[in-house]
C-alpha cells in the first residue's frame, strides 16, 4: 500500500488540487450568486460536497467493477456486430478477472476527491453551527 502511494503520489496531489478547484468554483458560484450571505455560503459548502462525494463515490463503484457487465455486453454485442470475430471474448468470468487485475495497478484517484468532499462536508458543518449561534 505505502510503495503504490509513493509511486502515485504526484497523482494523488494532482487529483486533490483539481477536486478543490472545482469544489471551490462551485463554491464561488453559489456564494456569489445568492447575494452573499451565511445561507449562500452553507448552500454552496453543501452543494460542492454533494457533488464531490457523489463523483467519488461513483468512481469508487466503478473502480470496484460494478459496471463491468455493461462494458462487456456492450462489447460483445460491438464484436457481433461489427467484428470479423464475433464472440471472441464469450466468458464473463475471464474477462472481469482480466479487469481486476488491470486495476490493481492503477492509483485510486477517488480517495483525494471523497476526502476533499469531506472537506466541504466539514465546513458545511462549521458554517451551520456558526448560523445556529448567530
Amino acid at each position: 500500500m505505502k510503495e503504490n502511494f509513493k509511486k502515485y503520489l504526484k497523482t494523488y496531489i494532482v487529483s486533490s488540487i483539481v477536486s478543490l478547484i472545482i469544489g471551490i468554483a462551485i463554491f464561488l458560484i453559489i456564494y456569489f450568486s445568492n447575494n452573499m450571505t451565511m445561507y449562500s455560503a452553507i448552500n454552496g459548502a453543501s452543494l460542492s460536497a454533494v457533488i464531490l462525494l457523489c463523483l467519488g463515490g461513483l468512481m469508487w463503484v466503478a473502480s470496484e467493477g460494478f459496471f463491468d457487465i455493461f462494458a462487456y455486453g456492450f462489447k460483445q454485442v460491438g464484436s457481433f456486430m461489427f467484428s470479423k470475430k464475433p464472440n471472441e471474448n464469450n466468458n464473463f468470468s475471464n474477462y472481469k478477472e482480466q479487469n481486476r487485475v488491470k486495476r490493481e495497478n492503477k492509483p485510486k484517484v477517488f480517495l483525494p476527491i471523497l476526502l476533499v468532499g469531506l472537506l466541504f462536508l466539514i465546513v458545511m458543518i462549521i458554517l451551520r453551527i456558526i448560523e445556529v449561534t448567530m
